[in-house]
């Protein structure tokens, strides 16, 4: 049996990547794929390469967009798949990657998410390091990016209930959809690669400028969800930790017990990731307020960020602070 799936490409000016892009999805030979590309009116050779495979392609345009999400999101409302992924257009799928994953599909009915190991790879193809995805995927899943996005395949029943992809979201579109699925469905890690992750100074993921942005975007996401639960004592603290964002924002999910439970159990380990920035951005006095809340209450968050160590500096800093 071979569930259908179905891929979304967002395309822009990626000449000099997408051939290979599209040739790793075609080249699958997977008998039930549906292969979209949104592309967003390219100027480069990229229609020009779209067009030589387009007879395999199930859907193609290039038009002007709103941006990465946006096509990312148009290509998601005319995917009719069981289950869906975007690889962007630097990216690349693993030989043999959707056979493997339809048996895992197969196998296991009730998952809803399936999350797989992964290559980084430099500008050039090369194989930096093979990378899997942290364990307890689940729960790493609200308070971090335990996995990487070309290589999580999901149900499209699910996507449509959360409501897809926002596209209020410049970097952190899939850590906001994948962290429903964290509180909401029920997720795997598949221990095979599915997909190669380029990473380079120019791709988004890589520019250090945008990571101002990035920040931001990592605290509406959990604040979003501090908000659908009606967390008032963490929403409080989060205020007070500098990691809370002012929205309206509510998940589309049903707030069980434990659902519940999974936030709280993961405030304490968000927070204490984020005093590890707040150290190196030299606010040491913030530091150290999350330091002593998180190894008050979470005890494993403590040991997980390694926060002694960090207390330790914080602590040496503000001495010298004192004395200078």
């Amino acid at each position: 049996m071979h569930p259908k799936i179905s891929i979304v490409t967002p395309s822009f000016n990626q000449g000099d990547f997408i051939e290979e892009t599209i040739c790793s999805i075609l080249d699958q030979e997977y008998p039930n794929l549906e292969y979209i590309i949104i592309d967003g009116g390219s100027t480069d050779q990229t229609v020009d390469i779209i067009k030589k495979y387009e007879s395999k392609i199930h859907y193609w345009v290039s038009e002007k967009d709103r941006g990465q999400a946006h096509a990312i999101q148009k290509g998601f409302e005319l995917a009719t798949g069981d289950f869906v992924n975007w690889i962007n257009s630097d990216d690349i799928l693993e030989v043999g990657a959707l056979q493997k994953l339809a048996r895992m599909i197969n196998d296991y009915p009730a998952i809803d998410f399936f999350c797989g190991n992964w290559f980084d790879i430099d500008v050039n193809g090369k194989v930096l390091r093979e990378r899997k995805p942290k364990p307890n995927v689940q729960i790493k899943g609200v308070y971090e990016f335990p996995y990487a996005q070309p290589a999580s395949f999901y149900r499209k029943s699910l996507l449509d209930q959360f409501g897809g992809v926002d596209e209020s979201f410049e970097f952190t579109m899939d850590y906001d959809l994948f962290v429903q699925y964290a509180v909401f469905g029920r997720m795997k890690h598949v221990d095979f690669s599915i997909a190669r992750f380029r990473v380079y100074e120019e791709a988004k993921s890589g520019l250090s400028s945008y990571q101002k942005i990035w920040r931001k975007d990592c605290f509406r996401v959990f604040s979003n969800l501090l908000r659908t639960i009606n967390a008032h004592e963490e929403i409080d603290l989060a205020r007070r930790f500098g990691i809370y964002v002012e929205e309206t924002k509510i998940y589309n999910i049903e707030v069980s017990e434990d659902t519940r439970k999974t936030v709280l159990v993961a405030f304490p380990f968000f927070a204490a990731r984020w005093a590890h920035h707040f150290y190196l951005t030299r606010q040491y006095e913030l530091t150290n307020q999350i330091i002593k809340y998180v190894s008050e209450v979470s005890p494993e968050a403590y040991i997980e960020f390694d926060l002694a160590k960090i207390k330790w500096r914080s602590k040496l800093q503000i001495n010298r602070f004192k004395h200078s």
